[in-house]
């Protein structure tokens, strides 16, 4: 595939999130081609975003690998633990 795999901006990977502010901010920086970008942990869907949206995820406590797959097959992930 040509172009870049999305690169995930928020969370940062090995960031520790506080479980109290409830929901995390998602948001993946992505080439001009995209359209929309897929979010899952493991291989949980959670949920779809523009390019230029942020997507809020109510995350439990837990160590995740969170991965951002773009309408291109693009895919890129990183670990984030929630405290």
């Amino acid at each position: 595939r040509t172009g870049h795999s999305p690169r995930i901006i928020s969370p940062a990977n090995k960031e520790i999130v506080l479980a109290s502010t409830k929901t995390v901010p998602l948001r993946a920086k992505v080439d001009g081609d995209v359209q929309k970008i897929y979010w899952f942990t493991g291989t949980k869907f959670i949920g779809q975003a523009g390019p230029e949206e942020f997507l809020g995820w109510d995350a439990d406590a837990g160590d995740y690998e969170i991965t951002a797959l773009d309408d291109h097959g693009r895919a890129s992930s990183c670990s984030v633990i929630v405290r």
